[in-house]
Order: C-alpha cells, then structure tokens, then sequence
C-alpha cells in the first residue's frame, strides 16, 4: 500500500497474524514534506525527485517491523 493518512479521523491499530510486514509511520506534523499520498515510495524514495521527504525521514518518520502477535497502533492522522 502506498504512503497515506485516512480521512475518518480515528486511531487504528493492525494486529500481524503470520508473517512479518514492514510499516512507515509519520507524525502529521511532517505532512509538509510527505507530497501527496501515494508520490513517494516511502521505503525507497528518490530523494533526487522528493528532496523534502529527506526531512520527513529523518524527523518525523519511523520505519517498524511487525512481526507475528504484534500489533500495531497509529493514531488519527498519522500517515502509513
């Protein structure tokens, strides 16, 4: 799935049954340097084209991996 936020306004959290499944997390404070959803690929992004998600990474994004019998939370407006 592409990088975006969801609009119904609230938290959402995803429980991993099997495998493992790596997500991007970014604080809506950084929606200025994430682009529009779905521009950037936000695990290999091409910083040449996107500059400004540069910051986006390196202050406002953290990349996690979920394995079996994790969940995950992300609260309303955080993009994923």
């Amino acid at each position: 799935m592409f990088l975006h936020f969801d609009s119904l306004n609230t938290g959402t959290w995803q429980a991993q049954l099997h495998g493992t499944k790596e997500w991007m997390l970014c604080h809506p404070r950084g929606r200025a340097y994430l682009y529009e959803p779905g521009e950037v690929d936000a695990f290999q992004p091409d910083l040449r084209q996107y500059p400004r998600f540069r910051i986006a990474l390196e202050k406002h994004c953290t990349r996690v991996r979920v394995e079996p019998g994790e969940i995950v939370f992300y609260p309303s407006n955080w993009w994923h």
